[in-house]
């Protein structure tokens, strides 16, 4: 199969300078869309970077509060085992003869209503 070209002697000028603005166009087109595509492939490498380290900043943020939580439950759980009967009499409390509680008595007002009776 030959070639044929699309170029003769008799081809107009205005033609000719038809299909090179096409080619420009097309190729003005083609760089424009390789910048855009450059710009978000450049944003969203950077917004991955920028999740990578806010993920990094949580992770040790959550490191240092699991030691305080365990910190504290340590303190917690000794503070709890020091508390006994002896060290309650010692701290002034006292045992009660008759216990007085408080009940919960329904109320025409929405919620609840809280009444204590008086010996």
């Amino acid at each position: 199969m030959q070639y044929v070209s699309t170029y003769n002697q008799s081809t107009p000028a205005w033609k000719l300078w038809l299909r090179l603005l096409t080619a420009k166009r097309l190729f003005f087109v083609c760089a424009a869309l390789l910048l855009v595509l450059f710009g978000i492939y450049v944003y969203f490498i950077n917004a991955t970077i920028r999740n990578v380290v806010a993920f990094n900043r949580l992770q040790q943020s959550n490191s240092a509060m699991a030691v305080e939580v365990n910190n504290l439950q340590t303190e917690y759980s000794s503070l709890k085992s020091a508390v006994s009967l002896a060290s309650a009499y010692q701290s002034g409390y006292q045992d009660v003869a008759t216990p007085q509680f408080i009940s919960a008595a329904p109320s025409s007002r929405a919620g609840v209503a809280l009444s204590y009776k008086y010996p």
